[in-house]
């Protein structure tokens, strides 16, 4: 098994501690395959080829963090974006190897919310025969629109494969859509565009949402099972460094209170919802008693016990390939 350990390194090139991000799992019934998912045996295949006893549990990562001991083959596991796949696909899969992860939720979908981030990917994945009719059907629509002149300027300045060059497994298509989304639109002009398109693909959205996030008693079960349940916002901000410190803030406070009411228990970790935050937000975090931070890539090692770097789990997946 520390062949495991080493090969994975090796294949990875990181020799540092660092944390294992993963988001969507499919399986044969409700959790549908999906760009970037992965079923319950490809998860198994990952804890294999890292080797299981090198998967720290949270608490004892945030110890060693705590004493400077996290030795540089150190792993460990987090889940984002309260997915209810990652209950139902994920989680036998840790329960089998004995093993405890971080799970990274935003509240506003226990809150009744239904967020458009996870129903935006329902409709590119389920409501179209391709990504590449999904992004078709969106220029389209939004060339029709009075987005047209902001979307065609905003297109003259897309940087390319240069734009999101930490996450290797995105396309050109995708960078280029992502661009849009975060740099081009404002958040609104983004959402009602896709709302135009959600109306006539998924009419029925409230039935689709029961299937996809985690509810609250998800969190106390993985609570009372040593997992470590930490903030990711309330809603998901795509920049959460463009917004003001008082409405991050509000974005962790709610978070923090959601979880801590839930649980029972106060948290004291979190990772930052698409990479962003600027110092504001770790002044915040430390005011919160929030101990241990994960970014959402290894471009650095750790610069600070909130900016711990991850590795996603899709590029894990492609080094465990060509292992």
């Amino acid at each position: 098994m520390v062949g495991n350990i080493m090969r994975y390194h090796e294949k990875t090139l990181h020799l540092f501690p660092h944390g294992i991000m993963f988001h969507h799992f499919h399986d044969s019934g409700h959790h549908y395959k999906s760009e970037g998912s992965i079923s319950a045996s490809d998860f198994q295949r990952i804890i294999d080829f890292v080797g299981q006893e090198h998967i720290l549990d949270p608490h004892e990562w945030a110890r060693k963090s705590a004493e400077g001991t996290l030795a540089k083959s150190d792993v460990c596991f987090s889940f984002d974006d309260s997915l209810k796949c990652q209950i139902d696909v994920a989680l036998p899969v840790l329960r089998k190897n004995n093993l405890r992860a971080f799970f990274f939720v935003y509240s506003s979908v226990f809150e009744g919310h239904i967020a458009r981030l996870e129903m935006f990917r329902y409709l590119r994945n389920v409501g179209y025969e391709s990504l590449e009719a999904f992004y078709d059907d969106f220029y389209a629509t939004g060339f029709k629109s009075d987005l047209s002149e902001k979307l065609a300027k905003g297109l003259t300045v897309f940087p390319g494969e240069s734009y999101l060059a930490d996450f290797p497994f995105y396309s050109l298509a995708d960078r280029k859509y992502r661009f849009v989304r975060d740099q081009v639109l404002a958040p609104r002009e983004y959402d009602k565009l896709v709302d135009v398109l959600m109306q006539r693909k998924i009419p029925d959205i409230a039935s689709v949402a029961k299937t996809v996030w985690m509810n609250r008693q998800d969190l106390k079960e993985l609570t009372n099972e040593g997992h470590a349940v930490g903030l990711h916002s309330f809603s998901h901000p795509m920049q959460m460094a463009k917004l003001s410190a008082e409405d991050q803030r509000a974005e962790y406070q709610s978070n923090f209170e959601l979880v801590k009411d839930t649980t029972g228990v106060i948290p004291w970790s979190m990772s930052h919802p698409c990479n962003s935050y600027n110092a504001d937000t770790l002044s915040l975090l430390n005011t919160l008693g929030i101990t241990t931070g994960f970014c959402a890539n290894v471009k650095f090692p750790m610069r600070s016990g909130l900016e711990f770097p991850r590795e996603d789990h899709v590029n894990v997946i492609s080094a465990l390939v060509a292992a």
